[in-house]
């Protein structure tokens, strides 16, 4: 079984794309915990509740939707993704899942995803922590990030813009050590999962929360892997900050006091 795991707040017709995706990756057995970080608007908290429930595929039923809401785990208030997606993380340990799958709510996974995650972990062995995708905008087919890295640096020997296909051709496929990992999109093992040392941290409340869990994974001495067969598409940064910060002043001063955190945890 492989556990999903997806973090809203508000923006309902975007988040129902992403569920439409995952439904249509066609995995079977599946369960997708989402979790509710207080929608502004009644309406979609209520319709996002609608959601639940047995999920049908091509031969029948392949597996569930629960959602949560974060005041269930002790938020009083968003943002909640350390709290929300550390509770996905027990519950897909608890349950024995062959992994968690992060999938944020303006995320698109590619099909074939699933199966380039489990081929990625297989050549990387025991040290594939977590596996990140390459990025597209949503409905684009050009590389935006290397599993959110944006850096000049080429990672599978490929570069930013690169067009998605131009170097398949049934060759192995490529992997490379990323410094970190965005949890747009973020396939973690059950040798990950299973670990006492590596969890989301509750107190990163959103920003910096990824690159958190990755410095987790390397000081576990495990890797941060990317595949260049695993591909998503991914809305343009802003969507669930402007959601909770309109104003942009506050939304940078809230994200500098997490680097800030960051930086005191890891020196």
């Amino acid at each position: 079984m492989i556990t999903i795991f997806t973090a809203v707040h508000g923006a309902l017709d975007i988040t129902l794309r992403t569920f439409r995706a995952i439904d249509a990756l066609d995995i079977s057995p599946f369960v997708h915990l989402v979790g509710d970080d207080f929608s502004p608007a009644a309406a979609d908290s209520r319709m996002l509740r609608n959601t639940a429930g047995l999920i049908r595929g091509r031969d029948g039923f392949i597996g569930k939707r629960v959602v949560y809401h974060c005041r269930e785990l002790g938020g009083t208030e968003p943002p909640n993704l350390g709290r929300s997606m550390g509770y996905a993380w027990d519950e897909a340990r608890k349950n024995g899942s062959e992994a968690l799958l992060i999938v944020e709510s303006d995320v698109v996974p590619w099909v074939g995803i699933i199966a380039a995650f489990r081929q990625a972990q297989e050549l990387h062995g025991p040290r594939a922590g977590a596996i990140a995708p390459l990025y597209t905008e949503v409905g684009g087919n050009w590389i935006i990030s290397y599993g959110g890295m944006t850096v000049e640096n080429t990672f599978c020997g490929l570069k930013l813009g690169t067009e998605i296909g131009t170097w398949w051709g049934g060759e192995e496929p490529r992997l490379d050590v990323l410094w970190w990992a965005h949890t747009a999109c973020l396939w973690i093992p059950a040798t990950t999962l299973q670990r006492d040392d590596i969890r989301p941290d509750p107190d990163f409340e959103l920003f910096y929360c990824d690159h958190d869990l990755s410095h987790q994974i390397k000081a576990a001495g495990l890797d941060v892997i990317i595949t260049d067969r695993a591909i998503a598409g991914h809305t343009r940064a802003g969507h669930s900050t402007g959601l909770l910060w309109p104003d942009a002043a506050e939304c940078t001063q809230v994200e500098r006091q997490a680097y800030e955190q960051l930086k005191r945890k890891w020196a």
